[in-house]
């Protein structure tokens, strides 16, 4: 069970979440349209993104929402409640905000926590030491590979084993064993063979361990390790991109920046359907992060002409677009940009048969046959990859777009610190983050 010191910061950490959210432009914006008014009840969305690949689990049904003071400002701590919308916000007059149901939020929070389990916590979980392991070798010289990652060589080998201290390059580790093994009768060509398999095999085994009860912010965690790769992606785009804006003709930046963008789109779009679908799933931990997924959201949106969405961006589409413009500059040897249309002659159709009626196990045969069919045939295959030109302007937004994303990051790195069960004692909480 939470201590009241936990839950307190807990509840204080999604105040402050609703409050940054409450004090957006979007939302100022929004609610100047909406003529906000006295007992009002302001709900937030569950989820900012669009959600493809995630339906099948489907939303939570608990929305955070304020009510509205005299003044036309939201009143804190926000409380819980239940509502049906696909809007960003949703505006419930005082009339029948009275009769919404409603939890005040220091009341949800305990059951909230109780609700998280554990294994969400393995993306916080101190990563230990690597363990030694071993995998069997077979039809080779020697029965086994080892991995022992405290021995001093690179590779040491005995009558039974060949142990590694590193798995991080095959090429590496099999030069190494050719010098160690050039006194001994070793059969390397025999060992040859299924090396490469084994050192992949040994890779797998040797997982790294994780410790879910050893949840701090200042421990080597999978988060950690994410944030920081965020980080250096982020640096080396906006390196990029000035050097790209500086000299736009140099074709060799522009791949550099697509490169960057490619992968971080890829990885961004599994990070973000990860988050969105612990937030289904653990409620609190989207009450905790409310403010970073809305800002994502809003950068999303201010990409150029909507071509992520604007009311509910979409991840797809974000890769897709991305993955549009890096075909264009990565497959040159046929960027036509448009097909080619062959007028053919009378010549062109030499001995041609119209085949009606074919077996219908032959159905994919073509029923139209003449001399240069396999010719044709050939041709087609010469296929153009989905391209597209991005306007001016998109390559600066992309740049908020993945400042929000490593945001993001962070801001669940800290939730689910700060929910941890590790963390329910006085003095081991902070609400920074």
């Amino acid at each position: 069970m939470a201590s009241k010191a936990q839950i307190t910061a807990v509840s204080a950490a999604i105040e402050k979440q609703v409050s940054q959210l409450a004090q957006s432009g979007a939302y100022r914006s929004w609610s100047n349209t909406a003529s906000v008014t006295d007992g009002d009840l302001v709900v937030f969305n569950n989820s900012f993104l669009y959600r493809e690949g995630i339906a099948g689990r489907g939303k939570n049904e608990s929305y955070l929402a304020i009510e509205i003071g005299r003044d036309g400002k939201p009143i804190l701590p926000p409380i819980v409640t239940s509502a049906r919308m696909n809007a960003q916000f949703r505006r419930i007059p005082a009339k029948r905000a009275a009769e919404q149901p409603r939890t005040k939020l220091v009341e949800s929070v305990p059951a909230e926590l109780e609700r998280l389990g554990t294994v969400v916590f393995a993306l916080v979980g101190r990563i230990g030491d690597d363990q030694p392991v071993a995998v069997a070798l077979a039809s080779a010289p020697v029965s086994t590979l080892r991995y022992e990652p405290t021995q001093t060589e690179l590779v040491r080998l005995d009558e039974t084993s060949i142990s590694v201290n590193q798995l991080n390059d095959v090429d590496v580790l099999w030069n190494a064993l050719t010098r160690v093994a050039a006194d001994t009768d070793l059969d390397l060509e025999a060992l040859a063979e299924g090396f490469e398999e084994a050192i992949a095999n040994l890779s797998e085994e040797a997982g790294r361990p994780v410790d879910i009860t050893d949840v701090r912010a200042d421990v080597h965690s999978i988060i950690g390790d994410v944030i920081e790769r965020l980080d250096a992606q982020v640096a080396g785009y906006q390196r990029v991109l000035g050097e790209h804006l500086s000299r736009p003709d140099d074709s060799e930046t522009l791949n550099e920046l697509l490169r960057i963008s490619y992968n971080f789109a890829d990885g961004a779009k599994a990070l973000i359907e990860l988050a969105i679908g612990i937030c289904d799933l653990k409620p609190l931990i989207f009450w905790l992060t409310i403010s970073d997924q809305f800002e994502l959201a809003e950068r999303f949106g201010e990409l150029p002409f909507a071509l992520v969405g604007k009311a509910k961006p979409s991840l797809d589409r974000y890769r897709n677009v991305i993955s549009g413009a890096r075909n264009r500059a990565f497959h040159d040897l046929f960027s036509f940009g448009r097909p080619f249309q062959v007028r053919l002659t009378g010549d062109a159709f030499r001995a041609a048969e119209l085949r009606l009626f074919q077996d219908y196990r032959r159905r994919r045969q073509p029923a139209l046959r003449f001399e240069d069919r396999p010719v044709i045939e050939l041709l087609e295959g010469f296929t153009r990859a989905p391209e597209r030109q991005l306007p001016l302007g998109f390559w600066e937004a992309n740049t908020g777009v993945m400042k929000a994303v490593a945001s993001l990051a962070r801001s669940l790195q800290s939730a689910l610190i700060l929910a941890a069960p590790a963390n329910d004692r006085p003095g081991e909480l902070s609400t920074d983050g």
